[in-house]
């Protein structure tokens, strides 16, 4: 099991579309929205390998899919399940960030495990 963190890396302001198409992408208030949106909270945190995998991966894999097409760039981050974003000293989170295609890969093996 992994927590998965998304993180904006795009400080500026959010425009309504992007607003709107993050809402339909992880459900969430306006002003959440926007702070996820310029980096302040998680734009997801979740923790996957649970038994709604298959419902988590797509979620995850949707949330990309629209920060990608909205030209906002992220980051993604892996912790251990217990930990949470707040308690991870900042001098350690470039640590724990991972690629893209590292997601996919995790995401597509535990995929594989529960076949």
């Amino acid at each position: 099991m992994s927590r998965i963190i998304i993180m904006s890396s795009d400080g500026s302001a959010p425009v309504a579309e992007e607003i709107r198409t993050l809402r339909e992408a992880a459900p969430m208030r306006i002003t959440n929205a926007r702070r996820a949106l310029v980096g302040e909270t998680p734009l997801i945190d979740i923790v996957v390998f649970e038994n709604d995998h298959e419902e988590v991966a797509a979620h995850i894999r949707g949330l990309c899919r629209s920060l990608e097409a909205s030209g906002r760039h992220y980051r993604i981050y892996e912790l251990a399940p217990e930990e949470s974003w707040c308690s991870i000293d900042e001098s350690l989170r470039q640590t724990l960030e991972i690629t893209p295609s590292a997601l996919e890969n995790i995401l597509d093996r535990e995929a594989s495990r529960r076949r």
